[in-house]
């Protein structure tokens, strides 16, 4: 299966995504096309690459320098997803809860 097609979930008309998904979303909105987001879109979007890439290593993930190297090319893959998923996956289910709901509540990684 396609590693896109596991972060990206269609229920409906509507799609789910994993914290995966979320991180390549982010990334997209950081290193994308500058007229496709607001520059807060931008600078949230920073905030949640750089948390769960933060939260991956802490985790112990160790290609973290890569992924982030490759999230900043901004030319997705079946790699660069597998490699979302990998380091997604090593996170704690807590630390993951913690880290969206940060940015759920508004609040920036951190505060």
């Amino acid at each position: 299966m396609n590693p896109v097609n596991q972060l990206f979930i269609r229920q409906g008309d509507q799609y789910v995504c994993n914290l995966a998904g979320c991180l390549l979303l982010a990334a997209g909105a950081v290193y994308g096309d500058p007229r496709e987001t607001t520059p807060q879109g931008r600078s949230n979007g920073r905030k949640m690459v750089d948390a769960i890439l933060a939260a991956a290593r802490a985790a112990g993930y160790a290609q973290g320098d890569i992924l982030a190297t490759l999230l900043a090319r901004n030319q997705p893959s079946p790699r660069v997803a597998a490699m979302a998923s990998a380091a997604c996956d090593l996170i704690p289910t807590e630390e993951k809860r913690r880290v969206m709901q940060i940015f759920l509540n508004g609040r920036s990684h951190g505060a």
